[in-house]
């Protein structure tokens, strides 16, 4: 019996994860919704980091989610330079405390290696150093699986398209 309970939380636990909570009545209005959201938040969040870098440059697109049924989520993302002389870490702390006093929630912290992750109206950002390019500083933001009928997701355009900051 409790390896039965165990394996039933195994198997609904990804789904609760994964933040779909059934199909949208109005699918194409919930996701032009989240859409604009995001744009105008991480537009802010990106003249916020502007400040403490020498370049700014971010894009989103849909991109796809949940198991059975699929969904849509807006995944926006942005590469930060640092300013000549400071470090990768310093311009991390540094995004990270400017997004705190501008009404971002710090959720998650940790500083080896430097990472944060920041809340604001359901929306969760994070700011880290990136794996791959040590160099540079990367933010990302997505909104929730958003789900319509049978299809609807894969009609959503994943081309990337600029986001500046405002």
């Amino acid at each position: 019996m409790k390896r039965l309970l165990a394996l039933s939380l195994l198997a609904v636990t990804p789904l609760m994860l994964l933040g779909c909570s059934g199909t949208s009545s109005d699918p194409d209005g919930d996701a032009e919704a989240q859409r604009e959201a995001i744009h105008r938040t991480f537009g802010s969040a990106l003249t916020t980091a502007g400040e403490h870098a020498s370049k700014v440059a971010g894009d989103g697109r849909w991109n796809l989610c949940g198991l059975e049924t699929q969904g849509v989520e807006y995944l926006a993302s942005a590469t930060v330079t640092p300013a000549a002389g400071t470090t990768p870490a310093a311009t991390v702390t540094a995004i990270t405390e400017a997004l705190s006093s501008n009404g971002w929630t710090t959720s998650k912290q940790m500083s080896q290696p430097p990472w944060a992750q920041l809340e604001q109206d359901d929306l969760l950002l994070t700011v880290q150093v990136e794996k791959l390019t040590p160099e540079v500083v990367t933010m990302s933001i997505r909104g929730e699986c958003i789900t319509g009928p049978d299809g609807w997701a894969t009609s959503m355009s994943e081309e990337p398209e600029p986001i500046e900051p405002s």
